[in-house]
């Protein structure tokens, strides 16, 4: 049910965030950063998907959406919890991401996961929005 994301995902994942975020980083951005070796994430059947970034033993969540028809089904937990178990022997020791303060079932999720809420970012999304940054720190054994 959930394989890796593929190179030829970004254009069906850049689709999806226009549709449901009204804007995207963009398939030149996530194109650049797969090139460096630094993308990767996560796709449920065309439904949901989840994209990181990674740079030595820190992972940016960059995005993670779940389709309308797909919601509240877990689908989103699934995906945050592949991206936990990974980490585990392996040299990452921080997650991090941004979202949206209007979106306080997505924050609980987040919590729920273990993401702390570090700081209040003012106007961060396009319709000036403010977000949280959470933070996921990987307990050591």
């Amino acid at each position: 049910m959930i394989r890796a994301l593929r190179f030829d995902d970004i254009t069906w994942v850049v689709e999806q965030e226009r549709q449901i975020f009204s804007h995207t980083l963009g398939v030149e951005h996530y194109q650049t950063i797969w090139q460096l070796s630094m993308l990767f994430g996560y796709i449920v059947d065309q439904q949901a998907a989840l994209v990181c970034s990674i740079n030595e033993e820190h992972v940016q969540i960059e995005n993670l959406f779940v389709l309308p028809d797909y919601r509240r089904h877990g689908l989103a937990t699934s995906l945050l919890q592949q991206l936990l178990d990974e980490l585990v022997g392996r040299n990452i020791r921080y997650v991090s991401l941004e979202v949206r303060v209007d979106l306080p079932h997505v924050i609980q999720l987040y919590q729920s996961m273990g993401f702390k809420t570090l700081k209040q970012i003012s106007n961060y999304y396009p319709d000036q929005t403010d977000a949280y940054y959470m933070l996921y720190e990987r307990s050591h054994g």
